[in-house]
């Protein structure tokens, strides 16, 4: 059994993906805070913590939107479905949640 399984590569795409939203997440309020005090230390223009905050909101939600939209990769089709939550298989075709496949 030296093969690799047909989707792991896949499922370490939405692993990192997972854990990336989640990072920056938690990671908001530290960068919002240290982007306004360094502002404030090199005498910036208020407008810069701003623009930051902005530019960390969009690539949570580019993140985010990937993450949730991630396809499944048997089917293609977006693993989640229409789930408030990943499940713990594909809404479209069942494939278990982090399978080799078949």
């Amino acid at each position: 059994m030296n093969q690799k399984m047909p989707y792991s590569r896949a499922w370490r795409n939405y692993r990192v993906l997972r854990n990336a939203y989640f990072a920056i997440i938690l990671g908001l309020i530290p960068f919002v805070g240290l982007a306004n005090w360094s502002a404030k230390e090199l005498h910036l223009s208020d407008l810069v913590p701003i623009l930051l905050g902005l530019a960390y909101f969009v690539v949570l939600i580019l993140v985010g939107w990937s993450w949730v939209f991630w396809p499944c990769p048997r089917c293609g089709r977006w693993f989640r479905g229409w789930r408030m939550w990943p499940g713990s298989s594909c809404y479209y075709c069942g494939l278990p949640r982090n399978s080799g496949g078949s």
